[in-house]
């Protein structure tokens, strides 16, 4: 079964969301680091070879890419979260974390001491017992 991905319209929206709600400057900084953010995760997918891909490495590919890339000019660990939990909800999975784990996260990963794979782990620590 095909993940179902986050299109970018629905980045660009819960982008432009995040500024209405908690401020900063509305834009996109760089089309192609957007787009480049946005299909990692499919790149990941569709070019695994014979590596096992969880959803979860998924996730972790949007988390990282959107924030590391920093395509628009505020609110990319923002637009990065939510895009991540939005993936990961589409294809039932529920992550329960606090705001403080989820803000030490996206500061984290913005500075360079999380890994993609380290992303993965802080998702499966927090994936809801009743995702699959």
């Amino acid at each position: 079964m095909n993940p179902k991905w986050v299109l970018k319209a629905a980045v660009l929206s819960i982008h432009y969301e995040q500024i209405l709600e908690h401020g900063g400057v509305r834009g996109i900084r760089s089309l192609s680091l957007l787009e480049s953010a946005i299909h990692r995760p499919q790149d990941k997918w569709f070019y695994r070879a014979n590596k096992r891909i969880s959803l979860l490495d998924l996730g972790a590919a949007y988390c990282y890419s959107l924030t590391k890339n920093h395509p628009f000019f505020d609110g990319n660990k923002r637009t990065a979260l939510v895009t991540t939990f939005l993936f990961l909800r589409r294809n039932s999975i529920e992550i329960v974390a606090t705001r403080q784990d989820s803000f030490l996260l996206m500061v984290g990963i913005s500075e360079s001491k999380f890994t993609e794979q380290q992303i993965v782990h802080w998702l499966r620590e927090r994936k809801s017992r009743k995702s699959p």
